[in-house]
């Protein structure tokens, strides 16, 4: 049986792997795996063809455990044969790396960030009280681990300034649930970031660095039904007049709000659960609402379901393909196009005008054209995967961009 199972699962991650072998092409992104079916590495597909950018491509390994040990990010040259592991990549640059460390419960107790060079850029220390729950959580302004994430050290950078480790820690009840966040732990600017107070299982109270208490009512169904702010004259305690209220219907949908000025908005819902009308107060025109099967706002319009709003058409893909306004008497119409993709790669708008976008291999946008030639917009990528440039042109002598 357990031989059964490894020639399973071992059959699935060549198949899996077996798709990268094909080669690269536009728009495709391959996958390696290990036996226990955990992602090893990641190609992306080459985000300019023939230009100077590569493939971008990621990398993990674990540990006996199959804990994540460390992650990669870089480029690759050419795009690998899926015989090859991802940890024999030869023609793999790292631009940055992660690497993680464990206690003998397998908790993580550490997260160092290194640059392309193999110099240490961040290390993120956690230690756990003994129910396993988060205690500390130190982000070290050194790049020497501390014998204690609770306890914070003071680092001198030069004869003028000094930085202290930047220290959170949690505190818990019986239930689990946090009753303080305490950030910049063991240092003079220690602050109760939040404190939380429960009725059972139910926040009751939370109040923040400043003393600002909010306070929560619920139903006998554990539904939240007030919300009151904290007073505007008394540190420390929540007001009884500035709240907000809320009424459900059987389904638990919100079916009326209180606001925190006092007036009333009353929903309807259909058989789906969706918002059909929104009753507001006074004289303000009430908001209907239609949806599509595939659960998108067709239109919103106000006074009636036939009334002046706003309607809007999808595709297939649920893309918004156009969305048509006659709130002013006039009507006016915005055209949305996409490529194969997903991405928007044109707006018309109701004057005619049109913005053109396009986008690299990777679904990064890199220009936008007004018309057809008038360039407005470019981005440039560096071989990190991050932004390089951007290139802003403005308007010429007629103020048109």
């Amino acid at each position: 049986m357990h031989k059964f199972i490894f020639i399973a699962v071992l059959f699935v991650a060549t198949t899996l792997n077996g798709n990268v072998n094909a080669g690269p092409a536009a728009y495709k992104t391959g996958y390696h795996y290990n036996i226990a079916r955990q992602i090893t590495g990641v190609v992306h597909p080459d985000p300019d063809n023939s230009g100077s950018l590569l493939f971008q491509a990621m990398r993990k390994s674990y540990n006996s455990a199959g804990l994540l040990e460390k992650e990669q990010w870089g480029e690759l040259a050419s795009w690998p044969s899926y015989q090859i592991e991802p940890k024999d990549w030869h023609d793999f640059s790292v631009h940055r790396s992660k690497t993680y460390r464990y206690d003998k419960y397998k908790m993580l107790v550490a997260n160092v960030e290194r640059n392309r060079h193999g110099t240490i850029k961040k290390i993120t220390q956690y230690s756990y009280d003994e129910f396993g729950r988060l205690k500390c959580e130190m982000v070290n302004m050194s790049t020497t681990m501390a014998p204690d994430p609770c306890i914070a050290r003071h680092h001198n950078v030069n004869s003028q300034h000094s930085v202290w480790d930047r220290v959170t820690k949690y505190e818990y009840n019986t239930h689990n649930q946090p009753l303080r966040v305490i950030k910049a732990y063991g240092t003079p600017l220690q602050q109760d970031y939040q404190s939380y107070t429960y009725s059972g299982l139910l926040k009751d109270t939370v109040k923040d660095a400043n003393g600002n208490l909010t306070d929560y009512q619920y139903d006998g169904y554990g539904r939240l039904t007030h919300i009151y702010y904290p007073s505007k004259t008394e540190r420390g305690t929540a007001s009884n007049s500035d709240y907000q209220q809320y009424w459900y219907d059987a389904n638990d949908n919100k079916k009326k709000l209180r606001q925190r000025d006092g007036t009333v908005i009353n929903y309807t819902f259909d058989a789906l659960n969706r918002i059909t009308k929104k009753d507001l107060p006074g004289t303000v025109a009430d908001v209907y609402y239609g949806y599509n099967n595939q659960n998108l706002e067709r239109y919103a319009r106000f006074g009636s379901a036939s009334g002046q709003g706003i309607s809007n058409s999808y595709n297939g893909f649920g893309e918004l393909v156009s969305t048509t306004t006659n709130l002013t008497g006039n009507t006016r119409t915005f055209r949305y196009v996409y490529d194969k993709n997903g991405n928007q790669i044109t707006v018309i708008y109701p004057d005619g005008e049109s913005f053109a976008s396009t986008y690299d291999g990777l679904d990064r946008l890199n220009n936008v054209t007004e018309g057809q030639n008038n360039a407005v917009y470019q981005l440039t990528y560096g071989s990190n995967g991050l932004r390089s440039k951007t290139t802003r042109l403005g308007y010429n002598t007629t103020e048109t961009l």
